[in-house]
């Protein structure tokens, strides 16, 4: 058997005995002694704190506590001797202390290390923690401390940053007012605090002397300045200083001007010879004490004025100066606000314009004003457009100076009227010089003239035909001066319009017998062409009798443009009477021989007349036979023929040669009906036709 950490051991031989003595297989055993506890610490490690400037070898007072675990003390139950370790090994520890010292304030710094214990079993306690510390608690130290002062005001404040003062007062600040600080462990920073007369207050700002306000000026003015040193670990220590300025010192008055003689108009303004002021310390108030005298009422601009400036300082202290001017009147009016001659269009003739007399002594001089003009009256003529006027204006003052101005505005109207001329169109010829259509001048305006006069022209490029043409029409608009302005119009006409018949004769329907209508003079209208072509047509229509004709008469009118017009006449005559019959033939009886049945008889005709014409004489005769058969009930046996007589009568027209036979049968027996028909045969052996099957 195999025992960890065993201290010592004993081997062990077991064997039993029965009652006879009988001894058993002996056995062996092992009692061992094992040690798993870990050391004790009876005295934790020690966390050490050092004095930056009193270590004198940090290095080695770190190294002597590492080695020395901290002063640690552990002890085993089990083991004689314990070993120690700790972490970071010492190599690594001396490390971390240099960069702890890089990195912290001063010369400080913070090493954490863990110490440990073993038996000699290998048994080892936990982490025990302790810290080495090196720490800076001590204030920096004024080796030589800041002392007070106080200046004179010997300087302007204007700006204050090239105050002298303040120059001295910023220079106290920078150089700490003499002071020197100095700190064992690391560098000492300076900053400081100040709390002036009035209680205004700063922080490493630097304060100013008062250039206005409260305060002003500095005659006894301070500032008391706390000054602060610090080491880089925030130790401090500080002291307090005042700075002072005392001001007694006049101003001194600059830019004097001697005594002068000047005209009223060139008198010195009160800061034209304004006299300046210095100071040593604060700006200088001067005031003006201004008298006049020997004035003459009547005319004002002569007399004198004595200045007297006096300048002080905010500290009471004052200086005097003093200047006569002796004032003349030798100058005229001034007259400002006369325009300078001008040539303006006639409806931009200017307003009288506001002019303005002054006077350096009078403050207001006599003012007379003048205009003439060469207008003219008649509003036609152009000389009520183009004309001169001159504006004059006079001015005296009270000590007889007198002047005058002028100036002249010559008026022309050399503007053209403006309009807007008629669009473009294309228009039927006959509509070219119809105002209405063709359109007028619009928007006509003159700058000067009310009415305008408007003119046209026209240039005409024939076309194919007279009433297809191009138009360039000219618009001209002049005002009274003649100023004018042109604008084309195009105008394209076209015809498309027929010729107008005004007088065509209507239809008329006549009765036979009258005569025909003499053909008529028509009367044409063209709206382009004056003399259109007419072309007259007669053609005669088929009569359906002797006494119904027709005629038709026709107008073909063509223009230059060829636009066709047609009218046409119907005369139509008619036949309403019926013919008369004035000699009708008597009746006849034929007597023939016994037995004969057949008879010629010539028959007459009537006498018939008739308005209209010939008179055709219709008749009919009829006649009828019965049929017979050689061999009656035989339907192979042809029937007998039979002979129709007619007569012809006497003065029959031409037309009774073709009359019409019209063949009844009446009970007659045909069994066949698709072959059983008579044949009809003229006198002269022909064949006329055959009639219908039976």
């Amino acid at each position: 058997t195999t025992y960890n950490k065993v201290k010592g051991k004993i081997e062990v031989t077991f064997s039993f005995l029965d009652n006879c003595q009988n001894e058993s297989t002996k056995t062996t055993a092992t009692f061992a002694a094992t040690d798993n506890l870990a050391p004790v610490f009876t005295t934790a490690p020690t966390t050490k704190t050092i004095e930056c400037d009193t270590a004198n070898n940090i290095t080695g007072s770190f190294t002597a506590w590492y080695n020395t675990h901290a002063g640690a003390v552990a002890i085993d139950e089990c083991s004689v001797s314990v070993t120690y370790r700790a972490v970071p090994t010492l190599a690594h520890a001396l490390d971390s202390l240099a960069k702890s010292q890089l990195l912290s304030c001063g010369n400080t710094a913070t090493v954490n290390v863990q110490f440990f214990a073993k038996d000699e079993c290998g048994n080892e306690t936990t982490a025990a923690n302790a810290s080495f510390l090196v720490k800076d608690n001590k204030s920096p130290i004024f080796t030589t401390v800041p002392a007070s002062t106080t200046v004179n005001c010997t300087a302007s404040l204007f700006p204050p940053s090239l105050n002298t003062n303040n120059a001295s007062l910023q220079a106290f600040i920078n150089t700490r007012a003499g002071g020197v600080a100095q700190d064992k462990c690391s560098n000492v920073t300076w900053s400081f605090t100040w709390k002036d007369k009035l209680n205004n207050t700063g922080t490493n700002t630097y304060p100013q002397i008062p250039s206005s306000g409260a305060g002003y000026p500095p005659c006894d003015w301070f500032v008391d300045v706390k000054f602060k040193v610090k080491d880089e670990c925030n130790n401090t220590d500080s002291t307090t200083v005042r700075f002072a300025v005392k001001d007694q010192t006049p101003p001194v008055l600059t830019n004097t001007q001697p005594d002068v003689t000047v005209t009223c108009t060139t008198i010195p303004g009160i800061f034209d010879d304004f006299p300046g002021a210095t100071d040593n310390c604060s700006s200088s108030i001067v005031n003006l004490f201004d008298n006049i005298s020997n004035q003459n009422n009547n005319c004002s601009g002569v007399y004198k004025i004595t200045r007297t400036w006096v300048a002080a300082d905010a500290c009471g202290n004052k200086s005097t100066y003093t200047r006569v001017i002796t004032v003349i009147d030798n100058q005229t009016p001034i007259i400002a606000g006369v325009p300078a001659d001008i040539t303006v269009n006639c409806d931009a003739v200017p307003p009288i314009p506001k002019v303005v007399m002054t006077d350096g002594c009078d403050s207001k001089p006599d003012s007379v004003f003048t205009s003439t003009t060469t207008k003219g009256t008649d509003a036609k003529l152009c000389n009520f457009y183009n004309y001169e006027i001159t504006r004059k204006w006079n001015s005296t003052d009270k000590c007889g100076n007198s002047t005058s101005k002028s100036y002249k505005i010559t008026v022309k109207d050399a503007t053209a009227p403006t309009f807007t001329a008629p669009s473009d169109l294309t228009i039927e010829c006959f509509q070219a010089n119809t105002s209405s259509v063709t359109g007028r001048p619009t928007l006509i305006s003159d700058n000067c003239d009310a009415s305008p006069k408007i003119d046209s022209s026209d240039v005409v490029s024939a076309g194919s035909c007279n009433g297809k043409n191009t138009y360039t029409r000219t618009w001209k608009v002049s005002d009274a001066c003649n100023n004018s302005l042109t604008k084309n119009q195009t105008i394209v006409t076209t015809d498309t319009r027929k010729p107008f018949i005004t007088n065509a004769p209507a239809d008329v329907t006549l009765e036979c017998g009258t005569p025909l209508p003499a053909v008529p003079t028509l009367l044409v209208k063209d709206s382009c062409d004056s003399n259109p072509t007419i072309v007259y047509l007669q053609t005669t229509g088929l009569a359906t009798c002797a006494g119904m004709a027709a005629f038709k008469r026709e107008w073909i009118v063509t223009d230059n443009c060829g636009n066709i017009a047609k009218k046409t006449q119907n005369i139509i005559y008619s036949d309403t009477k019926k013919p008369t019959i004035v000699l009708c033939p008597s009746d006849v009886t034929m007597n023939n021989t016994l037995g004969n049945c057949d008879a010629m008889v010539a028959l007459k005709a009537p006498v018939v007349t008739d308005e209209c014409g010939a008179v055709n004489t219709a008749y009919s005769q009829s006649s009828t036979s019965n049929v017979t058969s050689l061999d009656p009930g035989n339907p192979d046996v042809i029937v007998e023929p039979i002979l129709l007589n007619f007569a012809v009568p006497i003065n029959a027209t031409t037309s009774a040669i073709n009359p019409t036979l019209e063949i009844k049968l009446n009970n007659i027996d045909g069994e066949d009906l698709s072959g059983e028909y008579f044949s009809i045969i003229g006198e002269n052996n022909t064949i006329l036709g055959k009639t219908s099957a039976t």
